[in-house]
């Protein structure tokens, strides 16, 4: 069952005039299967970080169909959206986005803020999830305090905390060792394994091939 659907979706940008336009993405087709983890693979500047943000609601195509475990993006509006981000997707990228000042617990709790959960029940998932990561001893702790592996895990808790059904992760191992990588990357499979789809853009073909399928993308077409 398809969770993601792109139908001939484009992405231009107009440098200085409407003559010069620079397109990232071309015509992009593309069906993500619920329960698949996937790799998207290119060079700097291929187009696989706007197709990312992209398929996370974050930018917008200029032609083409989105449709998201059966609803068509486009149809949405701004505030719409933002539900439908929240309770479908959840995000980790390389440089971790927390809060270093924030402790681990509060910088868990952002989508449950978003969300309207009551204190109590964000008490009870943000502990539960991490137990399940192995760091339930840094609740209090503030990211600046950690080491990049354990920065990682708190932001996959925050990704998993509203319990989406597809995770977002660019270049998520970028910033850590080969052992800390392997580690990380052995999370994703556990939660690919739970029936989380999982959509990794990675430079690290050793990462890659620990998915169902690699997606090449070149100059802003799949190849």
């Amino acid at each position: 069952m398809s969770i993601i659907v792109l139908n001939d979706i484009v992405k231009y940008y107009e440098k200085g005039s409407k003559t010069n336009i620079f397109y990232a993405l071309r015509g992009i087709d593309l069906t993500i299967d619920k329960g698949e983890m996937v790799a998207i693979m290119g060079t700097s500047g291929s187009g696989k970080t706007t197709l990312l943000n992209i398929l996370g609601m974050l930018d917008n195509p200029c032609d083409g169909e989105y449709v998201l475990d059966g609803q068509t993006i486009k149809n949405l509006k701004g505030k719409d959206i933002c539900k439908l981000r929240n309770k479908k997707l959840g995000f980790v990228v390389q440089n971790f986005a927390l809060l270093d000042n924030t402790s681990v617990y509060d910088n868990i709790a952002i989508p449950l803020e978003y969300a309207k959960v009551d204190k109590k029940q964000r008490r009870i998932l943000i502990t539960s999830m991490l137990k399940k990561l192995g760091i339930e001893d840094k609740i209090y702790d503030k990211p600046k305090n950690l080491s990049g592996g354990q920065c990682q895990r708190v932001a996959i808790a925050r990704a998993l905390v509203n319990n989406p059904d597809i995770i977002l992760a660019d270049e998520p191992t970028g910033a850590l060792d080969k052992n800390t990588t392997k580690e990380i990357l052995e999370i994703f499979k556990n939660l690919n394994l739970e029936g989380k789809t999982i959509i990794i853009v990675t430079h690290d073909e050793n990462v890659a091939k620990e998915c169902d399928r690699i997606i090449r993308i070149e100059d802003g077409l799949l190849i």
